[in-house]
């Protein structure tokens, strides 16, 4: 509890962030063979996380336009019982 009272928010972010760091890089270290296979991994399977987040954001943006549509035909309908009274 200490942390959160002592330090600004900036602080323990920064604290976090060294850790893992540090800790990777002891990880990296100890374990040389597993960072290369991860990172071949990650080359590899590549075109198929860019595919993936390129279909997240087309439904992304398809739904923030949904919304907008939905949220400006209500305010057209609002507008427009306001009007008839």
């Amino acid at each position: 509890m200490a942390p959160y009272i002592t330090k600004t928010r900036g602080e323990r972010w920064r604290a976090r962030v060294s850790a893992f760091a540090k800790g990777s890089k002891e990880a990296v270290q100890k374990t040389p063979h597993v960072a290369v296979e991860l990172f071949q991994t990650a080359v590899k399977e590549a075109p198929v996380v860019v595919s993936r987040v390129k279909e997240d954001l087309t439904m992304f943006r398809e739904l923030r336009a949904e919304k907008k549509r939905a949220t400006a035909a209500k305010a057209e309908q609002t507008m427009d019982a306001a009007a008839e009274e």
